[in-house]
């Protein structure tokens, strides 16, 4: 009994040592970003978008190897003009409702389908090539302002 409460402990701590040797997975952003914009609520909803487009982003830059993390904002950023493209192909180019609305709505269509603000005044980051970060940085924005216009038709709606 003394020799077994002796090698109890010693293969206790192996089995800690190898846990602790394994490097942790990363979270898939993808879905994590997903999961994270179903929660937006209309009242919330402009911040909601960018706190989980700035999220989606961490997850992507920390923690990864550089070729990993290029990687994984490349991912992102695709997933996010395919959701943009999805929400563009989904909406009226304008909408009734009160005349503020109404031209506001009409605007911001206008300006996302023709690119109009798309200048990056983002500041580099260490590690992530400048134009992939002004991609990540104009397609998380123009997804954040179709979001707004969906909301906007919802509203409309009701």
């Amino acid at each position: 009994m003394k020799h077994l409460l002796i090698i109890i402990p010693l293969c206790l701590a192996n089995v800690g040592e190898a846990v602790a040797e394994i490097a942790p997975t990363p979270i898939n952003v993808l879905e994590w970003f997903n999961g994270c914009a179903q929660l937006t609520q209309s009242s919330n909803g402009m911040v909601m978008d960018i706190n989980c487009a700035d999220l989606a982003i961490e997850y992507c830059t920390t923690g990864r190897a550089e070729d990993k993390r290029l990687q994984c904002l490349s991912n992102l950023s695709a997933h996010i003009v395919s959701l943009s493209t999805a929400i563009k192909n989904d909406l009226p180019q304008e909408i009734e409702g009160s005349s503020w609305a109404a031209r506001n709505y009409e605007r911001k269509y206008s300006e996302l389908s023709e690119d109009v603000f798309d200048v990056c005044d983002a500041s580099p980051v260490e590690g992530i090539p400048l134009d992939m970060w002004c991609d990540i940085y104009l397609t998380t924005g123009d997804w954040v302002q179709w979001r707004y216009l969906q909301r906007l038709t919802l509203e409309d709606k009701q």
